[in-house]
């Protein structure tokens, strides 16, 4: 179980979330490996965008974090500005990318 927080204050978003990760087989293992260090709390460059993640940590065989990481490093996303940033069309993009590889 993953608990994910975002809280609104005055001076913007704040987005938490705990660092347990676990890895587990569907058949008669069950549990095979719980890990204490995952990363689940992402920020998109630096623009004012941010990824937090629950369920499942892997992504076709990828983990989130080293597709988060892909994706921030893309010509597409590098060129982006705060200014210019929309959610929506960044949000496409990342299910784009994520999709494609």
């Amino acid at each position: 179980m993953s608990i994910c927080l975002m809280v609104k204050v005055p001076e913007g978003l704040v987005l938490a979330a705990d660092s347990a990760s676990t890895v587990g087989d569907p058949g008669p293992a069950g549990v095979l490996k719980v890990f204490f260090n995952a990363t689940k709390v992402f920020q998109i460059r630096d623009l004012p965008v941010g990824v937090l993640t629950w369920g499942s940590g892997s992504f076709r065989a990828r983990t989130v974090a080293s597709l988060v990481d892909e994706f921030e490093n893309t010509d597409e996303v590098r060129e982006l500005e705060a200014a210019q940033l929309s959610i929506s069309t960044l949000t496409n993009q990342f299910w784009r990318y994520s999709v494609s590889g």
